[in-house]
Parts: C-alpha cells; sequence; structure tokens
C-alpha cells in the first residue's frame, strides 16, 4: 500500500472519518467492505480496529493547533504529531522562513521521519496552507523546501488559500502571496488553488448564507479535497495514485496549477461537457457525508493567471516603492530574493498565456 502524509489539516478528518466509518474516537463501524479497502493510504491501524490519521499539525502559535486539541477530534489525532511555537510570524513570510519558523523545522521534521519510518512505502505528502502570512506562507515554504530534500522521488501536491486582498488589512499580503508561489513552483508537484473571494462569493450569492466565516469557507475546502482525494481512498481505475493525476492533468512541470468545482455546493457550476476528449470521468461507491452524490471536477486551464496577476499586481507597485521590504531584510532576506520571485510569477504566466496562444 502506498501511504499518503497529511500536514496542517482540520475538518478535513472529519470528512474522512465518516466516508471511511471511522468514528471520532478512531474505531471503525462501517457497513462496506470498500471502506477498509484503501484505508491504510491516510490512516494508520494501531490496534484491532482502531485508526489514526497519518498527519502532521503545525502552527507559529498555540491558538490553532488549540482548537485541535480541544475538538470533537481530539483522541483521534496522535498528540506528538502536533507541533506548534511560542511567538507569531506577524503575517511577515521571512518571519516563518527564517526566523520563527526555523526554531521549530527540526522538531517537525523528525515527526516527519518517524512517521516515514512507520510506512511501507511512502507516496506522497499533501499540505493545507495559506499563501499570504508568516505560517502558511512562510513556514509552509520552508517545511515544503525540507521536505523536497530529504523525499526528490516523492510526490507533494498542496492546498493552497489565495488571499482575499479585497478584505485584507495586511499591506505586506502581495510580498506573502508572491514570495510563497515561488516556493511552490520550484518544490510542488500539483498546487490546488483556492481563491479566498470566490469562496465569500459562492457562501454569499450561491448558498445566500449570512456573512461567512473561517468554519465556513473551511466546510466547503474540506469537501473538494474530499472529492479529490475520493480516486485514492477507494478503488477505481483512473487517478490511483498522486502521480498518476498528474500525468493525466499536468502537461509540463511548472504548469501544475489546478481549479476544482463541486457540486452541489456550487448551483451555478453546472457545464455541458461536450468534448469528451478534454475530460476523463471516475466513478466512486462511497457517497460524501451527507449527500446521496456529488461532482467534483479538477481542470488545469489558462484562468488560473488571473488569479496570479490578482496579487502580482499589487506587489509590483510595491515593490517598485521598495515599499515595506525593511519588514523582510530585517529577518534576513535579501532584496533580489524579493525581486526573483516577481521574476519567476511573470515567468509563470507567459508559459500559461503561450499555451492559450497556441
Amino acid at each position: 500500500m502506498h501511504e499518503i502524509f497529511t500536514i496542517q489539516v482540520g475538518q478535513f478528518w472529519e470528512y474522512v472519518c465518516h466516508e471511511h466509518g471511522i468514528d471520532s474516537m478512531g474505531m471503525y463501524h462501517g457497513d462496506s467492505d470498500l471502506q477498509l479497502e484503501r484505508i491504510n493510504v491516510y490512516f494508520t491501524e494501531v490496534t484491532q480496529g482502531k485508526y489514526v490519521p497519518r498527519s502532521a499539525f503545525t502552527d507559529l502559535d498555540e491558538y490553532s493547533v488549540n482548537k485541535i486539541r480541544n475538538s470533537m477530534y481530539r483522541q483521534l489525532f496522535r498528540p506528538d504529531l502536533i507541533v506548534n511555537g511560542n511567538m507569531s510570524a506577524s503575517n511577515n513570510f521571512a518571519k516563518g522562513f527564517f526566523t520563527e519558523g526555523a526554531e521549530i523545522l527540526p522538531e517537525l521534521l523528525e515527526k516527519i521521519r518517524q512517521l516515514a519510518e512507520e510506512c511501507d512505502v511512502v507516496h506522497g505528502f499533501q499540505f493545507l496552507h495559506s499563501i499570504r502570512g508568516g505560517c502558511g506562507g512562510g513556514l509552509g515554504s520552508l517545511l515544503l523546501d525540507h521536505i523536497r530534500q530529504e523525499y526528490p522521488d516523492r510526490i507533494i501536491k498542496s492546498y493552497s488559500i489565495v488571499p482575499a486582498l479585497s478584505m485584507s488589512q495586511v499591506f505586506i499580503d502581495p510580498y506573502n502571496a508572491v514570495l510563497t508561489m515561488n516556493h511552490l513552483i520550484e518544490n510542488a508537484d500539483e498546487t490546488f488553488c483556492f481563491d479566498n473571494d470566490a469562496l465569500f462569493e459562492i457562501l454569499h450569492r450561491t448558498l445566500r448564507f449570512p456573512p461567512a466565516n473561517d468554519t465556513d469557507i473551511n466546510q466547503i475546502l474540506a469537501q473538494v479535497m474530499i472529492g479529490v482525494t475520493a480516486c485514492f481512498r477507494f478503488p477505481g481505475q483512473l487517478n490511483m495514485d498522486l502521480r498518476k493525476l498528474a500525468v493525466n492533468m499536468i502537461p509540463f512541470p511548472a504548469l501544475h496549477f489546478l481549479m476544482t468545482s463541486l457540486s452541489p455546493i456550487q448551483t451555478n457550476s453546472y457545464q455541458n461537457l461536450t468534448e469528451q476528449s478534454l475530460c476523463k470521468i471516475a466513478h466512486c461507491d462511497i457517497p460524501p457525508k451527507g449527500l446521496p452524490r456529488s461532482v467534483t471536477g479538477i481542470s488545469n486551464h489558462t484562468g488560473i493567471v488571473q488569479r496570479f496577476d490578482y496579487f502580482l499586481q499589487p506587489f509590483k507597485k510595491l515593490f517598485q516603492r521598495r515599499a515595506f521590504i525593511h519588514w523582510f531584510i530585517d529577518e534576513g532576506m535579501e532584496e533580489i530574493e524579493i525581486s526573483e520571485a516577481g521574476n519567476r510569477i511573470d515567468d509563470l504566466i507567459k508559459q500559461y498565456k503561450s499555451i492559450d496562444n497556441q
């Protein structure tokens, strides 16, 4: 069995447990052999009928990880795989990458090595993080770099949340986003991009929610991740592992930024697939929590360029004036690193546009 590590994921596990018939204590109470056939992809069986997620949680302060420690699923997770620091990164990529994040990195890497030793075959890693701020951006990028160095032939998949700059009060968010994207281009094999603005729009207009909070957003993200990973967790013929997914979806290594759609959550997203040659369809017999059926779509198309431009243009305006770069330089970053990150995003946009013009 090929095992997958999950790093820094919250509500995802509630849905995974439900689909595999596992309760909040990690005990199996399912009703289908399919639920157990590939359960070792994401879970480890520690005793007869008792399963724990193969997952590590990390943050630079205690707030987020304490929510996990105090949640209904607190007894599901291994407490030794929850790692946190004692300082905030102050929404600064450089703090998470060079200073605060570097302090907890050795402990976090050691936990991952311990998990790897317990596996038959380490197939890959999946991250959930925001590309803004010091923890999701800075520490996430630092961890991504080291995972790539230690496991160069393993697949790295990320679920990366693009910040809603229109609602942000952090002036350096465009810097954080560009710097994080630079590391995703270099080290990730598959990146699923989620737009916070679009998620709020779905909740407000499509589902007519009142003002959304992080829990609402995380619920949608978790449901998308459940749909994406179903082909790994249950028997099927298409995209049976991360590597096959990459072969099917990614034409060139740099163009690995994927977009998703979900129904029935996105009620206005129905499309007629008239070109069968442009799509592949896989079927899973285990429905998501609370639904008789659902559809998850994965696409790789040039529309992603709009998301890159969304934070690249504000980045260019700030960097042209060298605004706020001392916040990064004071933490050990060099100005040339910021410049090169912007250039790499520019190059990525050109590659996507060249495909669009063919």
